[in-house]
């Protein structure tokens, strides 16, 4: 680190501005100047910023008032657009309705009067909608509220017109008919009560062509109503019931009396009967014709006030946008001038104040940061900020002579690494060559051991005692558990050191592949679940781990015809994880790492093994980029988890590995 040191320039004695001293840091290195305010350039860019910035913002605001007007008569005409189109679609239904009512007045179709009922409700609806979107002052308020209850009243009126069209019905199609079967029950009885009596006979004649006559005039009346046809029908049901009552009957004959009298009282009903019937048709058709049809007028005539008091405010709200349009462009224009005009003053100075220092002391910089050393600095003289940096740039002169003799040393240690980097790989290499050669050398004196131990049994065999034939078998057994223990070392030192080949391996049939080959005599089922199709990569050391894993997961189960084993595959990102779950005796949590190390073991199960089985599959995991890791709990089952490269881009050095444990 360098000295920390103050350098400080004085201005003229002559000038009369304050003086304000500044202390700048670069990397530990302190040096203090002295700043005119009066020429900072700090103080002249905030006063252009400043004037651009105050013009930016007027125009803004007066941008932002200009949208404000456009946007509120945009919104008061779509507001008018909105009613207007409500409006209109109300003047619709309003003609719908009378369609509706007209249809129903002629038909009498119960459909015809459910439509016309759910199109008034509708109405009074669409009605209350739009007036909800109006002020309580507005004109078009009171209009809507005469639209709803005029609406409310037509309903009450379609009420009323369907009560009397449902009396009309009823007298015609029950009652009358009813009434009229009556009438020619009691004249055929009273016609044999007088048979014998001619004249009797020919004024219940003349009555009978007067009821026959008023009913025809009734029935006209209903299919064209008309004042002469109900007084038509009134005259000749009173001539009727007048010829009746005309015949004279013999005062001891109560038979034909109760006759006439039946007769009387059936014409009497009758017409009681026809003339309700015509004056619920009345009624019908005046609610219908008159009272609906003037509401329905009425009706329309409001939605037609409307519509024009809507158009005349979106002419009004036209002419207001155009304006307002017209006002915020000169005010853009003007506020846009103005702009132009300071933005070229102060470009016109900051270029004769600072761009052209700044582009001097640019060229500076960029030498110093290839590592120059310079010793002339333009501009040091100044007493502005341009001045500060070019007496930075003087520092970082310095600097760089620093940087240089820095590197030059990093470079120095970076050799002295790589050698030491250099002499590690070859120990390694040393170290594997080591147990290469060990295992693989002495293999061939423990054959000979074996071999040796093999023929003094086979020529000794009666001659050594009992201890001696049991210690020839021991010392075999020993050599071959030697001669393991050197094949596991020599597969380990193998990994990694082998040169293997890409392939594309389907993963499901490699799993069943490596199933197939397990002794499950034990009982133990071996289920998959496979998630992943196919891969590229080491197709044997793959295979080898797998099969390893497998088979530790079915030796070291103790459950018998219940013991199960599962093996699951899926993806993961760029990798592969396979997962081996079984619930046999499970593994301790202190022995978790402890199991992947050599010649470790941690089962108390009188099972064959060495102990190197899981150090060569966690080594041959870690050679393609993979993890391997334990989840288990004594007495609970395991579960083996690893990872392995979908993919393998480069080519990496792999061994076979054996199966053993």
């Amino acid at each position: 680190m360098l000295e920390s040191h103050q350098v400080v320039w004085h201005t003229d004695a002559h000038r009369h501005e304050p003086v304000v001293p500044t202390t700048v840091d670069f990397h530990g290195i302190n040096f203090m100047t002295q700043t005119s305010k009066g020429n900072s350039l700090k103080r002249r860019l905030h006063i252009g910023t400043g004037l651009l910035v105050a013009i930016c913002l007027l125009s803004n605001v007066i941008g932002w008032i200009g949208q404000e007007v456009l946007l509120s008569n945009f919104r008061s005409m779509e507001s008018a657009d909105q009613i207007a189109t409500s409006v209109l679609q109300i003047n619709q239904g309003a003609l719908q309705l009378k369609a509706r009512s007209e249809n129903y007045a002629q038909t009498g179709a119960e459909s015809q009067f459910t439509a016309a009922e759910d199109l008034q409700s509708n109405l009074i609806h669409e009605i209350d909608v739009v007036r909800d979107t109006v002020d309580s002052d507005d004109p078009l308020h009171g209009m809507l509220d005469q639209m709803h209850d005029l609406m409310a009243a037509f309903g009450d009126q379609l009420e009323l017109a369907s009560a009397e069209r449902n009396v009309r019905t009823d007298l015609l199609q029950n009652k009358l008919l009813a009434q009229e079967a009556e009438v020619d029950a009691s004249i055929a009885a009273f016609e044999d009560n007088i048979a014998d009596d001619d004249e009797a006979s020919r004024a219940l004649l003349t009555a009978v062509s007067g009821y026959a006559t008023a009913r025809q005039s009734m029935l006209r009346y209903f299919i064209q109503p008309s004042s002469e046809l109900y007084e038509h029908m009134l005259d000749n049901l009173t001539l009727a019931r007048d010829e009746i009552r005309g015949i004279e009957l013999p005062e001891n004959n109560d038979a034909q009396r109760t006759a006439r009298k039946r007769v009387q009282s059936a014409l009497k009903d009758f017409q009681s009967l026809g003339v309700r019937a015509i004056q619920a048709t009345r009624g019908y058709m005046f609610y219908v014709n008159v009272v609906m049809a003037g509401q329905i007028s009425e009706f329309v005539h409001y939605s037609n006030e409307i519509k024009s008091l809507v158009d005349r405010r979106r002419e009004a709200n036209r002419v207001d946008r155009q304006w307002a349009v017209a006002q915020g462009r000169m005010l853009a224009i003007a506020s846009a001038v103005l702009a132009v005009l300071i933005a070229a003053v102060l470009a016109f100075r900051l270029t004769k104040v600072i761009f052209g220092p700044i582009s001097s002391l640019t060229n500076t910089f960029l030498r110093l940061a290839e590592g120059e050393t310079i010793d002339s600095i333009p501009a040091v003289d100044r007493n502005d900020e341009i001045g500060r940096m070019a007496r930075a740039a003087e520092v970082f002169s310095r600097k760089n002579q620093q940087t240089k003799e820095l590197l030059e040393r990093s470079q120095t240690l970076s050799d002295e690494l790589s050698q030491k980097a250099m002499m590690l790989e070859e120990s390694n290499q040393e170290l594997d060559n080591f147990a290469y050669v060990a295992s693989h050398d002495l293999k061939s004196p423990l054959r000979g051991l074996r071999c040796l131990a093999e023929w003094v049994q086979e020529d000794c065999e009666g001659l050594l005692s009992e201890d001696s034939q049991k210690h020839l078998e021991q010392m075999q057994g020993r050599v071959n558990k030697m001669e393991s223990l050197l094949d596991d070392l020599l597969n380990y030192s193998r990994v990694g050191r082998t040169e293997q080949h890409v392939e594309k391996v389907n993963v499901e049939e490699l799993v069943r592949s490596v199933i197939e080959l397990m002794d499950l005599s034990s009982g133990v089922k071996v289920d998959m679940q496979c998630d992943v199709a196919e891969i590229e990569t080491y197709k044997t050391p793959l295979q080898q781990v797998l099969l390893n894993l497998i088979a530790n997961a079915i030796k070291y189960n103790d459950k018998g015809d219940d013991g199960r084993v599962l093996v699951t595959c899926s993806p993961n990102g760029g990798m592969v994880e396979f997962s081996i779950i079984d619930n046999g005796i499970g593994v301790a949590p202190r022995f978790h790492e402890r199991i992947f190390q050599m010649y470790q073991r941690a089962s108390s199960l009188a099972v064959e093994g060495s102990g190197m089985g899981l150090a060569i599959v966690k080594k041959q995991v870690e050679v393609v980029g993979g993890e391997i890791r334990l989840e288990s709990t004594e007495g609970q089952g395991s579960t083996f988890q690893f990872t392995w490269p979908s993919r393998v881009i480069t080519k990496a050095r792999s061994a076979s590995v054996s199966t053993s444990a």
